[in-house]
């Protein structure tokens, strides 16, 4: 029976690009969470520009009404 070693160098290089592979997968996800955070900052500044532009243009319309009923 002849007995034959573990081949503990490509099991080594295995474990090394499994633990390379999750710290860029980890690095990926952190800036998809970072990009996800910008996204919802842009969204909501957009949300309330147009919320901004709405109220004005209420605003607006209400001020021309009420001209309107002083001039006639």
């Amino acid at each position: 029976m002849q007995f034959n070693p573990p081949n503990l160098h490509n099991q080594h290089q295995s474990l090394c690009h499994a633990h390379n592979s999750a710290r860029i997968c980890l690095m990926w996800l952190h800036g998809v969470d970072e990009n996800m955070g910008k996204s919802k900052k842009l969204s909501a500044a957009m949300s309330k520009r147009k919320r901004t532009y709405r109220n004005k243009w209420i605003i607006e319309r209400v001020i021309a009404d009420r001209q309107a009923q002083v001039h006639q």
